[in-house]
């Protein structure tokens, strides 16, 4: 029995190590934005997947410089 769970537990893994090696690694797809009230409370966050709006943001963060000189 103890066997079988372990099988289960590893073939479950495996199932999610192959289903992330695909990701395309830099591509900016989705942005969300949480905003704080007066009293430091957070309000409810908004999702922004428009294709055209997460191109914008894209270089608009490209031209914030970082310490490691990449993006």
């Amino acid at each position: 029995m103890r066997k079988i769970i372990n099988f289960t537990f590893l073939l479950a893994f495996m199932l999610l190590l192959v289903g992330c090696m695909g990701e395309d690694k830099g591509q900016l797809t989705r942005v969300d934005v949480q905003k704080n009230d007066a009293e430091e409370k957070y309000e409810e966050a908004l999702m922004i997947t428009d294709k055209e709006s997460i191109e914008l943001l894209s270089e608009a963060f490209k031209k914030i410089p970082s310490k490691e000189g990449g993006v």
